[in-house]
């Protein structure tokens, strides 16, 4: 006995296997082998075991996605702590080094390359960008530059992509306002 069976185990999503699937071409993801796909997502979010509300919102959409459609195949990009390598399942296939732009554009010309339909990316600044020079000045907050690390993303992805934002800054900085504006471009 290896212990209770995964999430995807409980839905009968299995992991594919080397060689043609379902849809005639050749990857890895979760899919329902019994089923033709009909669209193939990939996530750009954290993902668990990483202990983040985004990476359980995102577990939680994508056994939603299975449970209106299993045929839907679905695939992660990972974002990990800059020190930090986990164990994931199969429906992890690309990792991103959170923090590092480099990161962020290799990760996107993977997916671009891939034979997903489209990208579904789970946005918080802190995943997707650096700030810096923020610092308390008494007790007033002060807000630093933001470096954005989404905007190159979006630009080498060369795919639709639908961006869910999970914080909205009621006075954002020059900078967060310009890397919002350039995600709604």
């Amino acid at each position: 006995d290896t212990g209770p069976p995964s999430r995807y185990e409980d839905r009968a999503v299995r992991p594919r296997a080397a060689g043609p699937d379902a849809c005639g071409t050749t990857g890895r993801g979760v899919h329902a082998p019994r089923y033709a796909c009909s669209m193939r997502i990939a996530f750009v979010s954290t993902w668990p075991s990483r202990r983040c509300g985004i990476a359980t919102f995102t577990s939680d959409l994508i056994e939603a996605v299975h449970a209106a459609d299993e045929s839907v195949v679905c695939e992660v990009a990972a974002i990990d702590e800059r020190n930090s390598v986990r164990a994931y399942g199969p429906e992890v296939r690309w990792r991103i080094r959170q923090g590092s732009p480099d990161g962020y554009v290799a990760a996107a010309r993977a997916i671009g390359g891939s034979d997903a339909d489209v990208v579904c990316v789970q946005h918080e600044f802190g995943l997707y960008g650096l700030w810096k020079d923020e610092s308390w000045e008494g007790e007033t907050w002060i807000e630093g530059t933001y470096i954005d690390h989404l905007t190159p993303f979006l630009q080498e992805v060369g795919k639709p992509v639908v961006v869910a934002r999970h914080r909205v800054l009621p006075e954002p900085s020059d900078a967060v306002r310009d890397a919002v504006r350039s995600i709604a471009a």
